[in-house]
């Protein structure tokens, strides 16, 4: 995610559901530029969650907007391990 804040209050969320802490990391990048990266890393996960902000506010900006949720979403799946989840909202 980029705000820090939202980050800070996920960790929260997830702190109070006892859920394992070394399991999970809350970043806080540029989503495309991490995912780029973690694709020549080689990272794999388990779970990535997507929640990209608003990239088309009129018309004239969807094709654009579509090829920048396709980028997010194929890099997304490249790192995802097999029988892992993407989720994208």
């Amino acid at each position: 995610d980029s705000s820090h804040e939202m980050l800070e209050l996920g960790e929260k969320i997830y702190a109070l559901n006892h859920w394992p802490d070394d399991k999970t990391e809350f970043i806080q990048a540029d989503a495309f530029v991490y995912l780029r990266d973690a694709v020549e890393r080689g990272d794999e996960y388990d779970i990535v969650v997507l929640d990209p902000p608003k990239f088309a506010h009129n018309k004239r900006q969807v094709e654009n907007a579509c090829r920048g949720y396709k980028d997010l979403n194929m890099n997304a799946f490249k790192i995802i391990k097999p029988g892992g989840y993407l989720m994208t909202f």
